[in-house]
């Protein structure tokens, strides 16, 4: 048996279905879990002794090329340009690399996750091989048809009855069969002038023509996943994600609230649920929050009158209140609702908009303009300037409105003057004092909400678990695009009960 030392990847497809995320980048780097899909599969490729891999590249190509470049020295990579990749299929990209077809070699899309034993068992066999999953029938796949060990047919069109299994688009083919491949694909693409087709119909005529022996390899219990659409790459990340395995070990949990239980009024659906696994399995849990627009017995109230299970709540304005009283700091310049005033008062504080030791800053939902100029007043006299949290926006229902970090904003283009001190998410504050008062560590909690600068940002240099929700601010495309990173990420909490 020959040891298979080439891989060919097709990757130079736009991705349309994954856009805009693909806007900014091939589809191959879009990230699973963090991690490149192109990168999941050279990985793979060189632990199993691979050596020379030709990338057939099209749309974004020297991105592709870039990040093969600076991350796998080890390869040696062959580039092939398809230059009408918008108006093909991988099929003729697989034509375009035929002349160097000459070993044994694996052939792949780029947009698969897999585990590297796929390449592995693949390798243990000695004939042309497709890495199939025995007895899985899915519609969108390419399903295979096997007749005496062998396979007669490979097609999206075959019949759960006569199925063996779906193939994962990972192919081996022995370098026998390498010249009646190359026929195939002159006939289809140089006679036919047929351009628009996926490799499995050449493959499909090959088997049925019998002009190729091949067999499956079931990779049954391996992990693999395409990734075609939003939904394909959140169900990917969910496979390949071991961080998940391990929540039902978590102590204590620190939940968002604004888009991540409730949206305005509205609860999300399976928080309930959520929260009421959690006190099932004895997870201690906080309401965790910016919103400093309440206090934390409004936020308690509102979330009973919901009926969700909320005991303990963690707020800004507390954080603050109990910052400023370790400095002995009890006269204070405050921009608040009436609310947040009253109970500032109840604290044992001083409200004074004339000489106070410092201004703080809170989310007033109630703000005038007088109330801002006179707050602006204070910080442009040079009064030490506090702000609770510097959220951006805060998730409704009906979208997103302007949260304290547009006050910041406008104080800032008054002024020039930033916060001294901004409490609050992303600050690990927030929650360390609660964890030392149990006694517990950063690896023993988990951090769950919508927004990457606050929620997950908390979770940066520690070792908290970070899980970001896409219920609310952040959308899949914007995390691509952000270079702070969630362990875990999920559509809703509702998709966090099954792993406890």
């Amino acid at each position: 048996m020959n040891k298979c030392l080439d891989a060919v990847i097709l990757a130079a497809g736009f991705g349309s279905r994954l856009r805009p995320m693909t806007l900014e980048k091939p589809k191959t780097l879009i990230e699973v879990g963090g991690i490149p899909m192109l990168e999941y599969i050279l990985n793979s490729l060189a632990k199993n002794g691979v050596q020379n891999v030709f990338i057939v590249v099209g749309y974004q190509k020297d991105k592709i090329i870039q990040f093969c470049k600076d991350n796998f020295s080890n390869l040696h990579f062959r580039f092939i340009e398809n230059p009408i990749y918008f108006e093909t299929n991988n099929m003729y990209s697989l034509y375009l690399a035929k002349d160097y077809l000459i070993n044994d070699f694996y052939l792949m899309n780029a947009d698969l996750v897999f585990d590297n034993e796929v390449i592995t068992r693949l390798s243990k066999t000695d004939k042309t091989s497709i890495a199939v999953k025995k007895d899985v029938y899915l519609e969108e796949s390419m399903k295979v048809k096997v007749n005496e060990g062998k396979i007669a047919n490979i097609s999206k069109s075959i019949s759960s009855k006569e199925a063996y299994g779906v193939s994962i688009d990972v192919y081996k083919i022995i370098k026998k069969d390498i010249p009646i491949i190359k026929s195939e694909l002159d006939e289809i693409i140089d006679v036919d002038k047929n351009l628009h087709q996926w490799t499995e119909v050449m493959l499909d005529n090959l088997f049925t023509k019998r002009a190729i022996d091949a067999i499956p390899c079931d990779v049954s219990y391996l992990k693999w996943f395409e990734i075609d659409s939003y939904e394909d790459l959140l169900n990917a990340e969910t496979l390949f994600n071991e961080n998940l395995c391990l929540l039902k070990r978590k102590k204590i949990f620190f939940v968002d609230g604004d888009g991540t239980l409730i949206l305005g009024d509205k609860i999300i659906n399976g928080a309930n649920d959520f929260l009421n696994v959690l006190k099932q399995k004895n997870k201690l849990t906080f309401l965790c929050t910016n919103n400093s627009s309440k206090t934390k017995h409004s936020h308690l109230k509102k979330f009973n009158s919901l009926n969700l299970n909320i005991d303990n709540v963690l707020d800004s304005l507390d954080c603050s209140l109990d910052y400023l009283k370790s400095k002995k700091i009890m006269n204070v310049g405050l921009l608040s609702t009436k609310e947040v005033k009253e109970y500032v008062l109840e604290r044992g504080f001083k409200v004074d908009l004339k000489n106070p030791q410092v201004a703080l800053l809170t989310y007033d939902n109630s703000l005038t303009y007088k109330k801002l100029i006179s707050f602006i007043n204070l910080v442009r006299k040079g009064i030490p300037y506090y702000a609770t949290h510097a959220d951006i926006l805060c998730p409704t229902q009906n979208g997103q409105i302007p949260d304290i970090g547009c006050f910041i904003d406008m104080i800032k283009s008054s002024t020039g003057i930033y916060p001294e001190k901004v409490f609050g998410k992303p600050s690990i504050d927030l929650i360390k004092s609660t964890l030392d008062k149990l006694s517990l560590k950063e690896s023993d909690a988990v951090v769950i909400g919508d927004r990457l600068y606050t929620d997950i940002a908390m979770c940066k240099d520690n070792q908290l678990t970070s899980v970001l929700v896409l219920s609310g601010e952040t959308n899949r495309s914007m995390y691509e695009g952000s270079n702070i990173k969630a362990d875990i990420i999920l559509d809703s909490v509702k998709d966090l009960i099954k792993y406890f």
